[in-house]
């Protein structure tokens, strides 16, 4: 991802052209991001990784979508305990 492209500051409403405005948080702004993937590769993993910027990425909220459904799923989601 990149900033300003799919990614903007959160603390104002900046539109950038691969991402859309989905909420408006006081007035702060929560962004939405659609990434299809076009493989039959199984996906294994995905990565946040904060770059070497001035960039202050929040993430609320990830969706994964199976194309078989639960019962396809070879191994459920683990989060960490709080």
């Amino acid at each position: 991802m990149v900033t300003g492209k799919q990614l903007a500051t959160y603390r104002e409403r900046v539109d950038v052209p691969d991402s859309k405005f989905a909420i408006d948080a006081n007035g702060k702004q929560i962004r939405y991001l659609k990434i299809p993937v076009s493989s039959n590769k199984a996906l294994k993993n995905i990565e946040f990784i904060k770059g070497e910027d001035f960039s202050i990425p929040l993430i609320f909220a990830v969706t994964v979508e199976s194309s078989g459904g639960p019962a396809s799923w070879k191994n459920p989601l683990l989060l960490p305990e709080v």
